[in-house]
């Protein structure tokens, strides 16, 4: 992902978000990036942005949360995940059994569930196509899809078949023998298989599994004779070092036990961790065992891959006298053909110096050691593919059975595109197979693509994409092709790789758009350079010729082959009885090169791909190091490029990819165009061409057809980009709304609480006020002790108990009224029933007479039958009698003509002897003519009895005629019969149904009296609830007394603080006197002391005497004011305490009369209350009582009416009876 931060012209500086780093780019390599509508999508045809970028980010944030599958479009891609999931259960194979595509997550259990229902619907062929690099998961695919095709087509087994091993577990059982004979380890894959394989599951007309077989392709022997660093052979070869015991392997298999001893086996790795051979090995005896294989033959095959291991260690010497070769050390090739069973000395001068014909004359060639040792690797390659042929006949036979089949489902596992470096022959037949397979796929899209398009009624340029691959097909293929030039070569003696490659490039250098031979610069520094190049379809591959005559020739040595048809193992023999030795003439009939066996067989496969119909799973290898969540995106764009997903894409942008059904973008985006659309019910079709409208698409753009809207790549995103643009400005606005309203209730609530801190405090200081204030403590101690806090609860309490009694009284009536019209509701019911009953009775026994007069016709009619047989056996005898006279005068008639024709020969022997026979011819003529006589007699009999046998045969017509008659009338008679019988049977069910509403509805009834029981209950609480209330009444009132006591009280209270205030001024008044008296003293001291101080002035002088006297007067004149002072004090504190005092004494009072005045009110008014409550209950208890008079009378009525007798027809009777 990135973030283009400012753009100049073709340049553009952007922001990796993932590592926040910047960089300049070209404008052109910057992809758009899909709305978040489309993230992790499922299908990635439905992709806005139909791009690399696009498709890789999908991928790789599926992979990273642990998805593996991803539809794109006809595609499943799998990434390999390397680690297990438990997604391939039972349970998963049951949760995707019968589901659409699009109803559950991609899987490969999807797409073979699709082709088994395909399979099921349309009575067709169905393939699936897996293809993948090395490593990708193909064979853990196939393996899948064989494992839900034998789970789903599983044969139930009986109870005598349980040992017997079913078709299914046949066919997953296949793959251990497989897997060890096919499967070696690569660098991508411990676990790689290296041959192509299609395997045909075979379904019965009961869609149950049938059967099955096996055809591979492309088989990779050169891994034979040598591995890369870091692979290793066929797993088989370490299984037996592994699994067999080492006796068994010297003893036997003449090997020692460390693998490494053999040239074959220690080019690459040996062990593999992930790879438990004793385990496999295991496995592949089970196997075996299942399929059939038998003793000998699977110690033949363990001989035979013994045998191609120690080919690898055969040493040679060259001589030095002539251009042979001589064997060093003669162990390998004795033990070789010890278990070969042929001739060690007769093997080895087959290899050293076979017999060649030249001419007319065969004669011993000399072979060198590069020529020994190349026979040895084609003979060891030889005898493996072989084994692995056998080895699928094998699989084949096992799993063949006789029943029927109808149609199967193919799994075709076969290596994708590769491009390598090197690339060799082997990668252009893989690379050629791919290309068709493309092609297949491409011809396929364009039909589905030209059928919905067909369907939809868009008008579109169509164009078959098949035909893009032609050009590079027919370069490979067609005549001065690729490969027919190379089996032309291979035809002459003295060509060479290097006289091919110049006639490849006279042919079609610059003269084929397909076709380029690499520039100088391109192949420098290779230490293989490639030769010439193809323009596949998911890029330009290099390749190099060499060895590509002899890799397609595939010389052997004819005198070793003859040699092993001739061996004393009979499997080996078998493997080899077709390499006859031929002549000139016929070895160039039955010359086939390696690429003519492999267009063959790619030819027949397609021609069976043809026939079905597919499905595609493309695997792909997230990265090189096998970890599991990582994603290397060049990797995984190289496998896209050669698996075609690209190519698929590239398809598809050329069309319309994305599409969506009428209401769903209506539903979506209707609110671009909000203001236009009409309000009311408008149709997805109309709303979605006003939307389109209003946004401005073109025709180009956007074409409408039937059910869906058609989008060209990259509008949807445009549309999601204005709807998020849309949504963002209405959700902007919304909050700015929410927002205000929650800060202006935050404001009102902060207000609230202002206004309540100033109530708190000014309660706080009131509190402190009071808090040691004597009056204050005593109200507080004297408070609770007051009867009127109480009273206040208790008449709380006494309200809350009568809307408790009002409610339940309520409840009670409408559980009374409900009652009422369900138990006239079943009164009704009872008494239709009962009408229903008196009717279906008067049927069954017009029935039980129906049925006995059927009885007595039919008795009639099997008597008249029973006669009109007896007849007609009797003419039958007649008859008979009647033939066989016929036949006896019949065969008189013949005698006589016999005598007839032997008496006219003895006339015509005797000649001339007439008269003397005259007599005897008289006699004879007479007799003649008596026999004559005799034989009209008899014909006219036989006329007489052929007309009596007209008669009979014309009575016996009418009386079969008349017996058809009978039967049919019987059948007639038996089918009215078991019709009334049935209809009998009805009305008993009915009249067992009848009784058992009957039953209910007694329940019912017992219900209902049961309810109106309750309702009594309920009544006679109400009268207690009724009764307690009205001792509360009492109570209360006892209560406003003993209030109205309390006000008596408290106005005498009342009085007495009266009379006590009067004290309180008349005490008040005489300190104001005493405060007066006081103030006149002062007056009074204030004017003798002028009076003296006048005195002392006038004197002037006076003696001491008037010093003290003066002196003393001054004392006294300041006691006096101090005595003063301290009563003016004390006055004024008694007059201070006394007007508090009043003051408190009339607040007191005050609050007393109002608390009174309260009271009483308050006592009257529920006084008040309390009587229209009782008034109202006294009024309900009255309708109580009479509406259970109503259910009472009711009930007693429905009990006689249910004890009455019931006046019915007469009772019922069985048939027997009858």
């Amino acid at each position: 992902k990135i973030e283009i931060l400012k753009q100049e012209n073709d340049d553009c500086q952007i922001n990796l978000i993932d590592t926040n780093e910047k960089r300049t780019v070209n404008i052109n390599d910057c992809q758009p990036m899909n709305p978040p509508k489309f993230e992790m999508c499922t299908d990635m045809s439905l992709l806005s942005y139909l791009n690399e970028g696009g498709i890789l980010h999908n991928l790789k944030t599926r992979y990273v949360a642990n998805v593996i599958y991803t539809y794109s479009g006809l595609f499943c891609i799998a990434v390999n995940p390397y680690k297990r999931f438990p997604i391939y259960t039972d349970v998963v194979i049951a949760q995707y059994r019968g589901k659409k595509r699009t109803e559950l997550p991609p899987h490969v259990f999807s797409i073979a569930d699709n082709a088994y229902s395909d399979m099921l619907q349309n009575r067709e062929n169905q393939s699936i196509l897996i293809t993948g690099e090395s490593g990708a998961g193909k064979t853990e695919n196939t393996k899948k899809v064989i494992q839900y095709f034998a789970s789903i087509g599983a044969v139930p087994q009986k109870e005598g078949d349980a040992k017997k091993m079913s078709v299914e577990d046949q066919v997953v059982m296949c793959n251990p023998v497989l897997e060890a004979y096919g499967n070696a380890k690569t660098v991508r894959n411990d676990n790689s298989s290296r041959f192509g394989k299609f395997i045909r599951v075979h379904f019965g007309k009961d869609a149950k599994l049938a059967s099955a077989d096996i055809e591979y392709y492309l088989l990779e022997k050169a891994r034979l004779t040598y591995q890369n660093p870091e692979e290793r052979n066929f797993h088989i070869f370490y299984q037996i070092f592994k699994g067999l015991t080492q006796e068994y392997q010297k003893n036997t298999l003449l090997l020692d036990v460390d693998p490494n001893n053999y040239k074959f086996l220690s080019n690459g790795d040996v062990e593999v961790k992930s790879q438990d051979d004793i385990e496999l090995w295991k496995e592949n005896e089970e196997a075996m065992l299942i399929l059939n294989f038998s003793p000998d033959e699977k110690e033949s095959i363990l001989k035979l891959m013994s045998a191609c291991m120690l080919f690898g260690n055969i040493t040679l010497k060259q001589n030095k006298r002539d251009e042979g070769c001589e064997i060093e050390n003669p162990v390998f090739i004795e033990k070789t053909a010890a278990l070969l069973q042929v001739p060690a000395a007769d093997f080895q001068k087959c290899l050293l110096k076979p017999r060649v014909k030249v001419g007319t004359e065969m004669v011993t060639k000399s072979q060198n050691s590069e020529q020994v040792y190349f026979a040895c690797k084609a003979l060891c390659k030889a005898i493996f593919e072989r084994v692995f042929k056998w080895l699928i006949g094998k699989c084949n036979a096992a799993l063949d059975t006789k029943k029927p089949r109808q149609n199967f489902c193919g799994v075709l596992d076969i290596a994708g595109f590769e491009i390598f470096d090197f690339n060799t022959f082997e990668q252009l037949c893989i690379n050629l197979t791919n290309e068709r397979l493309q092609q297949f796929f491409n011809h396929h899209m364009f039909i589905l693509e030209q059928e919905e398009y067909k369907k939809e009624g868009i008008v579109w340029k169509f164009i078959d994409f098949g035909l893009d691959l032609e050009e590079s097909i027919d370069l490979m293929e067609k005549p001065m092709g690729i490969l027919p030039m190379l089996d032309e070569e291979c035809v002459f003696p003295k060509a060479t790789d290097m006289t091919y490659k110049d006639k490849v490039l006279t042919q079609h250098n610059k003269k084929h758009p397909k076709f380029s031979v690499p520039s100088m610069k391109a192949i420098k520094g290779m230490d293989n350079p490639p030769h010439f190049n193809i323009h596949h379809y998911a890029g330009i591959v290099g390749y190099n010729v060499g060895d590509w005559l002899t890799k397609n020739s595939d010389p052997l040595n004819e005198n070793c082959l003859d040699l092993f048809r001739k061996s004393a193992m009979p499997f080996m023999a078998g493997l080899f009885e077709d390499c006859v030795p031929a002549g000139p003439k016929d070895r160039k009939k039955t010359f086939q090169t390696m690429a003519m066996v492999h267009r063959k067989s790619l030819n027949s496969l397609m021609t069976m791909l043809h026939s079905t119909y597919p499905h595609f799973i493309r695997c792909l290898v997230p990265n090189n190091t096998k970890t599991p969540g990582m994603v290397e995106a060049e990797l995984i764009l190289h496998q896209l490029r050669c698996n075609g997903v690209l190519e698929g894409i590239r398809i598809v942008r050329q069309g319309f990819p994305n599409r969506i059904a009428y209401p769903e973008f209506k539903q979506r985006y209707q609110i671009l165009a909000a203001s236009e659309i009409p309000a009311g019910f408008i149709e997805a079709k109309e709303a979605t061409t006003i939307i389109i409208k209003h946004f401005g698409l073109t025709d180009d753009e956007a074409k409408p057809g039937n059910t869906k809207m058609f989008f060209r790549s990259g509008i949807l995103g445009r549309l999601e980009d204005a709807r998020d643009e849309r949504i963002t400005a209405i959700l902007t606005a919304f909050q700015a709304i929410a927002r205000g309203w929650l800060a202006r209730k935050i404001f009102k609530k902060l207000m609230e609480q202002k206004v309540g801190v100033v109530v708190l405090q000014r309660n706080i200081r009131q509190h402190f006020v009071l808090r040691n204030w004597p009056w204050w403590k005593l109200f507080t101690k004297v408070k609770p002790l007051l009867s009127v806090a109480r009273q206040e609860d208790e008449i709380r309490a006494k309200e809350e108990e009568m809307k408790k009694a009002l409610e339940e009284a309520e409840i009670v009536l409408k559980a009374k009224k409900e009652l009422e019209e369900k138990f006239e509701k079943l009164s009704e019911d009872r008494m239709k029933i009962q009408s229903e009953l008196e009717k279906e009775r008067q049927a069954a026994i017009d029935a039980e007479n129906l049925c006995f007069t059927l009885e007595t016709k039919q008795k009639e009619l099997e008597e008249e039958n029973n006669e009109l047989i007896d007849r007609i056996e009797e003419e039958e005898d007649n008859n008979f009698s009647v033939a066989e006279n016929k036949r006896t005068v019949e065969a008189e008639l013949i005698k006589v003509k016999e005598e007839l024709a032997a008496l006219a020969e003895g006339l015509k022997s005797a000649g001339g002897d007439l008269a003397g026979k005259e007599s005897e011819i008289k006699d004879k003529l007479e007799e003649l003519v008596r026999k004559d006589e005799d034989i009209k007699k008899h014909e006219s009999k036989i006329k007489d009895l052929g007309n009596r046998l007209g008669e009979t045969e014309q009575a016996l017509t009418i009386s079969s005629e008349k017996a058809g008659r009978l039967d049919k009338e019987k059948k007639k008679v038996e089918a009215d019969l078991s019709e009334t019988k049935n209809d009998l049977e009805k009305e008993k069910r009915a009249k067992a149904e009848l009784d058992k509403n009957l039953r209910k509805k007694d329940g019912e009834l017992k219900e209902t009296q049961g309810q109106l029981d309750d309702m009594s209950r309920q009544k006679a609480e109400s009268d207690d609830t009724v009764r307690r209330k009205e001792g509360e009444i009492s109570g209360l009132q006892a209560a406003v007394e003993a209030e109205q006591n309390n006000v008596v009280k408290g106005q005498r209270q009342i009085k007495d603080l009266g009379q006590k205030n009067k004290d309180l001024e008349d005490e008040l008044d005489n300190v104001n006197n005493l405060k007066s008296r006081l103030e006149k003293q002062k007056n009074e001291m204030e004017a003798q002391l002028a009076a003296y101080e006048d005195q002392i002035e006038e004197a002037g002088g006076a003696n001491s005497a008037s010093a003290d006297l003066l002196r003393r007067r001054e004392d006294e004149i300041a006691k006096i004011r101090k005595e003063k002072e301290a009563a003016e004090l004390e006055a004024q504190e008694q007059g201070d305490s006394m007007k508090r005092k009043f003051n408190e004494v009339q607040n007191q009072l005050e609050d007393a009369e109002d608390m009174l005045r309260k009271h009483k009110a308050k006592s009257d008014k529920e006084k008040k209350a309390f009587m229209s409550e009782m008034a109202d209950l006294n009024e309900q208890l009255d309708n109580l009582a009479k509406a259970k008079l109503t259910p009472t009378r009711t009930h007693t009525d429905l009990t006689d009416l249910l004890t009455k007798p019931t006046p019915v027809s007469p009772p019922w009777r069985p048939l027997s009876e009858t």
